[in-house]
């Protein structure tokens, strides 16, 4: 059990909270715990009462089975499950495994530093990472560094261009370094407070990162508020249908002629 590599920022100007706030923004920085599981013993430290998990924002497991893999997807407790597709993984991917990870909101992490300047290692993370975005169709995939070198660290739109590697189109390969990281944050909020609480929001009003609390959105028609308004009754007034009290009285007629 580690905690994920830390750089140490040797020049501090570049992160000036008064800059930011200034501008509108503000700098938060999260805690994040990754959790090494090679013992199923280990399992009974991803729990929600575990003092361990209060300590932290981020939960990200790594396991060395596919036994231990289904079992960290099944305790639903678990935020990111991180790969280092770099080394040969002993387990299959199998797309039943990587779907209930995507029903239950938890993303999918490959890093990517250590591939750089080794070619048999290029080699093996990229045909490890196109079976992961084959079997998971592109979806809850994060890229991140895990450097523990800052001459391995990289910007936002390599990281971005790195992944259309693998098969991503441009589109989601955005949402792997935007929409996908913020939706882990909020898998980690929802997942702390999910157990004492809950709030109702309609579907309409989700945004495009809360996607995954719904997994068969995609199945479900949405009525956005522009459809709503052009459903709306208009203001001028409908005529009576008149039809049927002309023909009445040509009924009564009829049977008094008959009656005479």
């Amino acid at each position: 059990m580690e905690s994920i590599h830390t750089l140490d920022l040797k020049d501090q100007q570049y992160i000036s909270h008064l800059r930011l706030q200034s501008s509108g923004k503000d700098f938060k920085q999260f805690r994040r715990l990754t959790l090494h599981v090679e013992e199923e013993g280990q399992l009974n430290a991803l729990h929600q009462s575990s003092p361990i998990f209060s300590q932290y924002d981020i939960i990200a497991v790594s396991a060395s089975n596919e036994t231990l893999l289904k079992k960290c997807i099944d305790n639903g407790d678990v935020d990111i499950i991180s790969f280092d597709f770099s080394q040969k993984i002993s387990y299959p991917l199998r797309n039943k495994v990587i779907s209930n990870a995507i029903n239950k909101g938890i993303h999918f992490e490959i890093l990517y530093s250590k591939v750089f300047g080794k070619k048999d290692a290029q080699a093996l993370w990229l045909r490890n990472a196109l079976h992961l975005v084959r079997i998971s169709r592109g979806k809850n995939i994060i890229l991140s560094s895990g450097a523990k070198d800052p001459l391995d660290l990289r910007g936002p739109y390599d990281v971005s261009n790195l992944s259309c590697m693998f098969g991503l189109e441009v589109s989601n390969a955005k949402h792997i370094v935007s929409t996908n990281c913020r939706s882990v944050l909020l898998h980690a909020e929802a997942r702390k407070v999910g157990r004492g609480a809950f709030v109702s929001v309609p579907l309409n009003q989700l945004s495009e990162e809360q996607h995954w609390m719904v997994p068969e959105f995609s199945q479900i028609p949405i009525q956005k508020e522009e459809q709503k308004q052009d459903q709306k009754p208009s203001n001028t007034p409908q005529q009576p249908n008149t039809q049927k009290a002309k023909t009445q009285p040509n009924k009564r007629r009829r049977s008094q002629n008959k009656s005479g």
